[in-house]
């Protein structure tokens, strides 16, 4: 193996373009995104000339497996992701790649790379690609497997924002259906605190804009978790109403929006790991108890009992409400962490 040894020679301050990963780049195919800076962190301007022919250089390191990070820190640098800020790998992730992968190469009779000498990186505390963020020893696509796709933080992004509206939408068209049938003098509406009023969000979209990222993910995780059981104690109250004609289209609903509940924030956490393994989140966004996530005002709420209809209307209209906050946060979220796409 020919390894290069190219001196780290990125400024920071200069102009970089944005290119499309190439289908021959096969060191870094599936890392995760589809395009990358130029130049690259190794000083590499030319794609074709510089950039692919000494990515192959790393190849039979990993087919190693050295280390479960060894590709993302390698793509990190010779195809760092395009974002609007630079990502580089943090120091620590350097160290465990190095410390992993260095004996190996020793034993293939090369020394570690000048160019990869872990007191170039940034501390953790700088915003930068950690060795924290969840990586799966056994990962979906193992390297070079023919046919596999790894979504990228994109694909992850219009996935949850599109089931956050279709979500927002039936909510929005069971709590219309249940006005009708009890409520004709809409009178009643906003009574009574929502439950997850204990949870400070953003009222327009200029305040949510000025949240960091790792505020914002925060605010849509709590507000997905503060609703689990709540819709799911909705649904049982709603299954056993005497209302039949009603009812039934209703329970079935609400076991719909129960069930998208957990399946979106389980998609949202996905992609909040995709984000701290891109660098773009702090790692300790979602790392807290599923209690932790869940006010106190909710907690009381679905304890308290049995529920009447009021407290239906009630359910139903401040969940529409979060709902819309939901997908109108993920909307935004998308545009500060990947601006021009659909903003």
């Amino acid at each position: 193996m020919a390894m290069a040894s190219p001196s780290m020679t990125f400024d920071m301050g200069q102009s970089t373009r944005c290119v499309a990963i190439p289908n021959q780049m096969k060191v870094c195919k599936d890392v995760g995104y589809s395009e990358m800076r130029l130049p690259n962190f190794l000083g590499h301007s030319n794609l074709e000339g510089e950039v692919v022919p000494r990515s192959e250089d790393w190849r039979p390191l990993l087919q190693t497996g050295c280390h479960p990070q060894a590709q993302a820190f390698l793509c990190s640098l010779i195809a760092p992701v395009c974002l609007d800020t630079f990502i580089q790998p943090c120091r620590s992730l350097c160290v465990a790649v190095r410390d992993s992968c260095a004996p190996v190469l020793a034993c293939q009779g090369h020394p570690w790379p000048e160019a990869l000498d872990c007191d170039r990186f940034p501390a953790e505390e700088d915003m930068c690609l950690s060795p924290h963020a969840k990586f799966s020893t056994a990962p979906i696509c193992a390297y070079g497997q023919a046919g596999c796709h790894v979504p990228s933080l994109a694909d992850l992004f219009d996935r949850v924002i599109q089931q956050s509206s279709r979500m927002h939408g039936i909510s929005s068209d069971l709590h219309s259906e249940f006005e009708q049938y009890f409520l004709p003098s809409k009178n009643l509406i906003g009574k009574r605190k929502c439950h997850t009023y204990g949870i400070l969000t953003p009222d327009d979209k200029e305040n949510a804009q000025r949240l960091g990222r790792e505020q914002l993910t925060e605010v849509i995780l709590r507000l997905l978790g503060a609703w689990g059981d709540p819709l799911s104690q909705l649904y049982r109250s709603m299954s056993q109403d005497q209302n039949q004609d009603f009812n039934h289209y209703s329970s079935n609903k609400a076991l719909e929006i129960s069930d998208m509940v957990h399946e979106l924030r389980d998609g949202v956490s996905k992609m909040a790991d995709k984000m701290k393994l891109l660098g773009v989140l702090g790692n300790t966004v979602g790392y807290i108890s599923p209690e932790g996530l869940v006010p106190s005002s909710a907690i009381s709420f679905y304890k308290r009992g049995e529920l009447n209809s009021m407290d239906h209307h009630d359910l139903l209209y401040c969940f529409r409400r979060d709902s819309n906050k939901v997908k109108n946060y993920l909307r935004i979220l998308k545009c500060t962490t990947l601006p021009g796409l659909d903003c």
